[in-house]
């Protein structure tokens, strides 16, 4: 991958570990007509050696159109904590949502998500046997409700992380 300088929101920076909050529409791995102009592109920019580090240290992703703190490790030894700790869950993820209409107060979404027969770009609520077990807990912040339109805001926390698993649950 080549690094390509970008201007990144760091908020905090150490010898082992960087958070960054990415802005939504910004991809974060390299795939498929994304080649360039991914954070991964523009960590390695900001930090040649990350090049010695798997995926220049990034151990989790967020949505191209999600924005928020990511971690990146800056050495082995820190990748390798960060992915412990995620697959224990023992660190504390909670993401923020918007979503149309009134919501319960609180809640637990247990379905499988896979990909969507009629578009496999998509992903969907499956019964399929590809389909991969997925877990959202939310509670709601508040509610509001203008001209006859109600929206809420969401706090969720996940058990697993699927892809588009926010948006696909709470669809």
């Amino acid at each position: 991958y080549l690094p390509q300088p970008m201007a990144l929101s760091i908020v905090h920076e150490d010898a082992a570990l960087l958070v960054l909050d990415k802005p939504a529409g910004l991809v974060v791995h390299p795939a498929a007509g994304h080649w360039q102009g991914t954070l991964l592109n523009g960590l390695l920019a900001h930090d040649p050696a990350l090049v010695q580090v798997p995926r220049a240290g990034i151990v989790h992703r967020l949505d191209a159109g999600t924005s928020g703190l990511m971690a990146v490790a800056r050495t082995l030894a820190a990748q390798a904590d960060l992915a412990r700790q995620l697959q224990q869950r023992s660190v504390l993820r909670e993401y923020w949502a918007v979503v149309h209409g009134e919501a319960p107060a609180a809640g637990t979404i247990d379905a499988a998500i896979g990909r969507d027969r009629r578009n496999p770009l998509r992903f969907v609520v499956s019964r399929s046997p590809s389909a991969r077990p997925a877990r959202t807990h939310f509670r709601r912040i508040a509610s509001v409700s203008r001209d006859g339109r109600a929206f809420s805001w969401l706090a969720c926390r996940l058990d697993t992380g699927r892809t588009h698993q926010i948006r696909v649950h709470l669809e």
